[in-house]
């Protein structure tokens, strides 16, 4: 499909539109902050924390700075994350193996967790995953990023910074499993052909 003049020029317009409205929505923005003494930014990412974390890896102390909070959260995370996945994976296996016993009780417990987990309705299976990923998730996979986060946001009061740091955490720990489970998935793919 060819794109004529007119049709680029209307895009162009309507993109220059977009970029003008921003611009303006911006520059209130920061005019209404300046005017109400409201600091913003990511500054306060280098200011000292003023707080413990009870379990660290990297040695944090309350001397530290936000940043650096964030970034033990960060690794605290994928921690607990690794553990949880080395968790399910392990009673996965148990599972399997369990339906494959030669006593009824291990053989139908085993036989019920698989066939619950393999044949739930799709839709179904959405949902729990939708459940798991928000609940499950903001209980044992995020903890440390949550707890850090509305720990600066009390000390701070920066909350579309804080906002914009946790989003882009979770956005990077998320994008980090994903990786991980496609390269786990194409090393051990079987009876596919690779050409």
């Amino acid at each position: 499909m060819k794109m004529c003049k007119r049709d680029t020029l209307v895009q162009s317009a309507f993109v220059l539109a977009i970029a003008v409205l921003v611009a303006f929505l911006g520059s209130n923005l920061r005019s209404n902050l300046d005017r109400l003494g409201i600091g913003s930014g990511i500054g306060f990412l280098g200011a000292p924390a003023g707080f413990d974390i009870s379990f660290s890896l990297t040695g944090f102390d309350a001397a530290s700075t936000y940043g650096y909070a964030f970034l033990t959260a960060f690794i605290n995370t994928c921690l607990v994350s690794l553990i949880a996945i080395g968790g399910a994976t392990l009673i996965g296996m148990a599972m399997g193996v369990a339906r494959w016993s030669r006593l009824p009780v291990f053989s139908d417990i085993g036989t019920l967790y698989v066939e619950l987990f393999r044949n739930s309705p799709p839709l179904a299976n959405v949902y729990l995953t939708l459940v798991r990923a928000s609940a499950l998730g903001s209980a044992i996979a995020y903890p440390e990023l949550l707890q850090i986060a509305n720990t600066t946001l009390n000390a701070t009061g920066q909350a579309l910074e804080v906002a914009i740091v946790l989003v882009a955490a979770f956005f990077s720990l998320n994008l980090l499993i994903v990786g991980l489970f496609g390269l786990i998935e194409r090393r051990y793919q079987i009876g596919k052909s690779h050409g």
